[in-house]
C-alpha cells in the first residue's frame, strides 16, 4: 500500500505542471454561455471579413451623411458624400477632382473680377495696340460675352475700331465660352465630373 502511494506521488511529480493559459481555457470552456458567445463573435467576424465575397462582391451602399453644422461645410468643400464600400484610392481621386473643379471656379472668379471692358479696349486702340493682338488677348480676359451699348460702340469707332473688329467683340469667344459662374456651380451641385464640366465649357453655346 505504501509502495503504491509512493508510486502515485512520483507520477504526480513527474507530470508537467499546467500553465495558466491551460487552466483558464479549461475553466472557460466549462461555461457553456461563454463558449456560445465566443462562437457568435467568431461567426460575426467571419461575416464582416467575407461579406463582399458572400454577396458576389456587390455590397449594399451605406451612405454616411454628416449631420448638423458640419453637413453644409462638408458639401461646400467636397460636394459629395463618402460610401463605406469606397476604397481610399477612390475617395482620394474624388477629392482631387473636386479640388480641380474648385480651382476652375476660383480661376473663373479671378478672370471675371479683372476682365477687360470695352472702354479698356478703346484705350488700347488709342495707344496703338493692333486689333489682331487684341483678338488674341480678349478671349483670355473675358468670362462673359460683350454686351456693347451704343456709347461703347461710338467710343470704339472714335478709337479707330473697324466694323469687323466691333462684330468680333459682339461675338467674341471667352475663356469659358459664355458659361456663367452660376451655371458652373449648378453643374458642381449636380455631381458632374471635371471632364463633363470641361466638355460643357468647351462647347459653343448659341445663347449667352
Amino acid at each position: 500500500m505504501t509502495e503504491q502511494l509512493n508510486h502515485s506521488m512520483e507520477d504526480q511529480n513527474l507530470r508537467p505542471a499546467r500553465t495558466y493559459w491551460e487552466i483558464v481555457r479549461t475553466q472557460f470552456f466549462k461555461d457553456k454561455l461563454a463558449t456560445f458567445g465566443l462562437v457568435v463573435v467568431i461567426f460575426l467576424f467571419f461575416i464582416a471579413i467575407y461579406a463582399p465575397v458572400l454577396v458576389n462582391n456587390k455590397p449594399y451602399l451605406v451612405r454616411i451623411k454628416p449631420k448638423g453644422a458640419y453637413e453644409d461645410a462638408w458639401k461646400a468643400i467636397y460636394g459629395f458624400t463618402i460610401t463605406l464600400n469606397q476604397t481610399e484610392k477612390e475617395i482620394t481621386e474624388k477629392i482631387e477632382e473636386v479640388r480641380k473643379i474648385r480651382k476652375l471656379a476660383k480661376e473663373y472668379l479671378q478672370i471675371q473680377k479683372n476682365q477687360i471692358s470695352p472702354a479698356e479696349i478703346a484705350r488700347a486702340l488709342e495707344k496703338g495696340v493692333s486689333e489682331e493682338k487684341l483678338k488674341k488677348e480678349i478671349p483670355q480676359k473675358r468670362v462673359t460675352p460683350f454686351h456693347l451699348t451704343e456709347a461703347d460702340q461710338e467710343r470704339l469707332e472714335e478709337a479707330g475700331a473697324s466694323e469687323a473688329f466691333i462684330d468680333f467683340l459682339k461675338n467674341a469667344p471667352t475663356k469659358f465660352d459664355k458659361i456663367t459662374l452660376p451655371e458652373v456651380i449648378q453643374l458642381m451641385e449636380k455631381g458632374k465630373s471635371l471632364k463633363e464640366i470641361k466638355k460643357i465649357i468647351e462647347a459653343k453655346r448659341v445663347n449667352p
